[in-house]
């Protein structure tokens, strides 16, 4: 997870960057626009895979707010 955090990635709140958010197993991820969200995800997915952790690609969902 410290490789996902680390970077520019993510939104600003009160000068804070946050790109993911954490619920016992469950893991959301914050990105400004789809491709940054891609190479997050993407990156997430390579680490998960180095440690013998998998996604559950059925389990997962994306969705997008806003008006960008």
């Amino acid at each position: 997870m410290d490789k996902v955090n680390d970077g520019e990635e993510g939104i600003s709140v009160h000068g804070i960057r946050i790109n993911n958010l954490r619920f016992a197993d469950d893991l959301d991820i914050i990105e400004e626009d789809e491709s940054t969200l891609e190479r997050t995800v993407h990156s997430l997915h390579k680490e998960a895979m180095r440690y013998g952790l998998m996604m559950n690609t059925d389990k997962t969902k994306t969705m997008v707010f806003g008006d960008k």
